[in-house]
């Protein structure tokens, strides 16, 4: 009988991606949630409405890794030249995708990540190329037979996209999803959990799935760099709160990301077993089983601040079972519970455990990465794993940005896609000292950092955070529960007698008159407002979302006046490639956010530029965002600058 094995690489693209409009993220701080888990910014769902969405979708769990799920093609791949990708049934494509978003909805994400044509072009280009080298690489030789452009495809999806081979043919997709890139239990993986980081990242928005399978056994990929999502879930744990035992072995490790850096050497957690409180401890200096913090320093694993742990000792999970996890070392504590179970156990009435309830949100940034990455050892379903080959990292993708907050269609308010029902405002008790040590702490990395701080849509920042933010080459990042981000450059504070306080508006209410003056021919649009009215003391950004169908159009800003009840153009920005936009804000007010030709002719706008003058606190990946290219384009227009992290006020940059 032929021995069966299972690979799964790892994405590591040298990739730019930064929260709101392409700032690089260093902290993220969150206060307690005051229900019983605390620290956990997702969605709670029962263990019944889990296994009533598992029922709905109709995914056999049992079938998800030992057997075929019905792999099947809409046009067969030709493995053999003259080369063609093929691509799979739209029917295995549904189910891929199905698996994935139960997954997310398991772990309390937003679960609406949608199919694109072109993503699914690319990972079956993806797939086909790597079994036609008998590879798994994220950047796979070309055929000396395959057509340059077939193979170009090949490499550009490889590079951006979870990748596993296996031994055997018509591989499930859905236990390629489940048991290998959600598993990443093996020596190599598991100090990063990166495959289970991309599927679970919060703002995935699409995706594609690619197959081929053959004498060579069967190569899979699934497109992960997408953050066209409007999710910022933060504390995404998995196992989830409430657990269908049947997707986790006892060989899997525990995962939380936090969606900000975390220091490893101050982290403690706790896991304790319900039943008998049997208790594991990991740690930098001691741990009962394996532990690791992956920052996205060296790679890109999805969302950072990630801490990894794996208890020993672990004969079987049960349903049933409970664990409870706690966290120490954070700016704040974490603590929740993991209630294992299946269906026998829910109908045989055992409680679905802690509700969190906290729905409070926020984005995670990521930092450059690259790194070589190989998987090996045993693979948990019962067959050997093989390394797959070297991954360097790849390509380098255009700074990315999703500040939060979907896009809109005209008229429609806060952030909220689609909708105009006035969301009640998120409210957040800040811990402002530790906001202002964090600030300290980003103010000793090279460069401009980002202090990130879950604000909540009620929140005023002291005098004591703005004075020692005041001249340092940090950037105070304030997320609100609404889709918007403000940003405050601590080279633009001066000393500081009073805090700033912002509070959100949760229906933004510009007079219809006046508002359409504005929305009139707008493709996209983004409502917003604040009950304070008055002139700030410092300047400060706005960070959203307008779609990342609109890359490279103008965008523009307007605050209503009511003096003269009329729209007022406050500033404009050209859309980042993955839809963000940030303009400049001097006063309070209520606001809309359009992408519009008409309004670009009727401000004088010019659609790109060439040059642009390097302002306090601006980066080159925060110029390259607002510009709409790269950054390697931005330093190919640049060969004058040396030092990437080196620019100065004042300084005239080319852009193309």
């Amino acid at each position: 009988m032929r021995k069966k094995i299972l690979a799964a690489l790892l994405l590591a693209a040298a990739l730019v991606v930064a929260q709101s409009a392409g700032l690089p993220a260093a902290t993220v701080i969150a206060a307690e949630d005051s229900q019983q888990a605390v620290g956990l910014g997702v969605a709670y769902h029962t263990q019944q409405e889990i296994l009533d969405r598992m029922k709905k979708d109709g995914l056999n769990t049992s079938d998800t890794f030992s057997q075929p799920d019905g792999m099947t093609y809409g046009e067969t791949p030709v493995t053999t030249a003259p080369y063609a990708a093929g691509s799979l049934s739209q029917d295995t494509l549904n189910k891929a995708l199905a698996m994935l978003n139960q997954i997310r909805y398991i772990a309390g994400l937003q679960d609406n990540v949608t199919l694109s044509d072109e993503y699914n072009g690319l990972t079956q280009a993806a797939a086909l190329v790597n079994y036609v080298n008998k590879d798994l690489s994220h950047e796979p030789a070309q055929p000396a037979d395959m057509a340059k452009e077939l193979y170009d495809l090949g490499y550009r999806g490889a590079s951006k996209s979870n990748i596993a081979s296996a031994s055997w043919q018509n591989r499930s997709l859905n236990g390629t999803i489940l048991h290998a890139w959600m598993a990443d239990w093996d020596d190599y993986n598991i100090a990063r959990v990166g495959h289970r980081r991309w599927v679970l990242n919060p703002q995935m928005g699409a995706t594609g799935f690619g197959a081929v399978s053959g004498e060579n056994g069967t190569y899979n990929a699934m497109y992960a760099i997408d953050y066209t999502g409007s999710g910022q879930e933060y504390g995404v744990a998995w196992p989830a709160q409430n657990m269908p035992v049947a997707y986790f072995d006892k060989r899997y490790p525990w995962s939380v990301s936090m969606g900000s850096d975390v220091d490893e050497s101050t982290v403690k957690v706790t896991l304790t077993r319900v039943a008998d409180s049997r208790t594991w401890t990991f740690g930098a200096d001691s741990a009962d089983g394996a532990f690791a913090v992956n920052n996205n320093i060296s790679d890109i694993c999805g969302q950072t601040g990630c801490i990894v742990f794996r208890p020993d000792g672990i004969e079987d999970y049960k349903a049933g079972d409970s664990f409870r996890v706690t966290i120490e070392g954070l700016a704040s504590p974490v603590s929740y519970t993991v209630n294992f179970f299946d269906e026998s156990s829910v109908n045989g009435g055992s409680q679905d455990g802690d509700n969190p309830g906290g729905s409070d949100q926020q984005p995670g940034g990521e930092n450059p990465g690259g790194s070589d990455q190989q998987p090996g050892g045993d693979n948990p379903g019962g067959s050997d794993q093989q390394p797959g080959g070297d991954n360097q990292g790849g390509s380098t993708n255009q700074p990315d940005s999703n500040p939060g907050g979907g896009t809109t269609q005209p008229g429609s308010q806060g952030g909220q896609s689609g909708s105009n029902v006035p969301a009640a405002n998120v409210v957040v008790n800040v811990d402002w000292n530790a906001v202002g040590g964090k600030v300290d702490e980003a103010a000793m990395g090279e460069g401009v950092q980002n202090a990130e701080v879950h604000a909540g849509d009620e929140f005023e920042v002291p005098a004591s955070v703005m004075n020692g933010l005041k001249g340092k080459d940090v950037t105070l990042m304030l997320h609100t529960g609404k889709g918007i981000s403000f940003s405050i450059a601590g080279q633009d504070v001066k000393k500081q007698d009073g805090g700033w306080k912002v509070t959100m508006l949760s229906s933004v209410d510009i007079p219809a008159a006046a508002e359409q003056t504005v929305l009139q021919g707008a493709e996209a649009s983004v409502e917003f407002g604040t009950q304070e009215n008055e002139t700030y003391a410092v300047p400060v950004g706005v960070h959203l979302n307008l779609g990342k169908e609109n890359a490279g159009k103008r965008a523009f800003l307007y605050v209503y006046d009511e003096a003269s009840d009329a729209m007022k153009l406050v500033s404009s920005f050209t859309v980042t490639a993955e839809g963000g936009a940030m303009f400049g804000m001097s006063r309070g007010g209520r606001y809309i956010a359009v992408v519009s030709e008409k309004a670009a002719e009727v401000a004088g706008m010019p659609t790109g530029r060439n040059s642009y003058t390097v302002k306090p606190g601006d980066t080159l990946s925060r110029i390259a965002a607002g510009n709409g290219i790269s950054l390697g384009e931005l330093m190919k227009a640049n060969p004058q600058i040396k030092n990437k992290n080196v620019i100065k006020p004042g300084q005239v940059i080319q852009l193309r």
